[in-house]
């Protein structure tokens, strides 16, 4: 249930990999899009990839991201084999 899931104390911890993981792996499956959506609601970076995503796909188009913070991308990755783009 919704109650049962910790909410992140700080802004830090709202930002920490480690706390998506943790709550990731104490769903079942049937909770996981409702962990995507959290994600995707916890970062504005996010919530720009999850609508441009989807339409480059469509047009064909492949997309490469860079970044400096592997756990972001271990975050994007997590929504992209989510959302099976």
């Amino acid at each position: 249930h919704e109650s049962e899931v910790r909410e992140p104390q700080s802004l830090r911890e709202h930002n920490d990999e480690a706390y998506w993981r943790e709550l990731r792996r104490g769903m079942e499956r049937a909770d996981s899009e409702r962990y995507i959506a959290r994600l995707v609601e916890s970062s504005g970076k996010l919530v720009l990839l999850s609508k441009l995503l989807p339409k480059l796909k469509e047009d064909g188009h492949r997309v490469l991201l860079f970044s400096q913070f592997t756990k972001m991308l271990d975050l994007i990755e997590d929504l992209v084999e989510a959302r099976g783009w």
